[in-house]
């Protein structure tokens, strides 16, 4: 009889262990996937006239920026990047860091990015999918360092 009452209140005090210890798993957050061509829209507390954006990211980790800032021609430039946990960081492929991180949201269908830096003073740029003409591809002047008169925005 002993077992048999000891078998009746083990089995469920183990059921509620296994229970308890399953929820206590929290799923893997999957990052965004934030491939494809964008252009910037807006940013905080800059003229959108005087600034043209274009980014390109790849499934790869690579990107492609294309920055005009007042006249002249686009700078062109390129790395790595990394994207956990909805925070974009890169690398340029002259090895320097961008300025910031950022926190990465994509809103109407996916047709639209918002990044807000961290650590700076939290501005925010919007941008929206469509693609880099090929004019500016072409023509922009492709910068080897980010160390340059006409710094990256990011």
């Amino acid at each position: 009889m002993k077992i048999k009452n000891i078998f009746k209140l083990l089995i469920p005090a183990v059921s509620c262990l296994l229970l308890l210890s399953a929820c206590n798993k929290s799923p893997k957050k999957a990052d965004t996937d934030i491939s494809g061509e964008w252009t910037m829209v807006s940013s905080d507390g800059m003229d959108m006239d005087e600034v043209s954006v274009y980014l390109s990211f790849t499934q790869t980790k690579e990107f492609d920026l294309y920055q005009k800032l007042g006249e002249g021609r686009y700078r062109h430039y390129s790395g790595t990047y990394n994207l956990t946990d909805n925070i974009l960081s890169g690398t340029y492929k002259d090895g320097s860091k961008f300025a910031d991180s950022y926190l990465i949201t994509l809103e109407a269908d996916k047709t639209v990015l918002i990044m807000k830096s961290q650590n700076g003073a939290g501005l925010e740029s919007r941008y929206e999918k469509s693609t880099i003409p090929s004019e500016v591809k072409s023509e922009s002047l492709d910068v080897k360092s980010s160390i340059s008169d006409n710094k990256p925005l990011l």
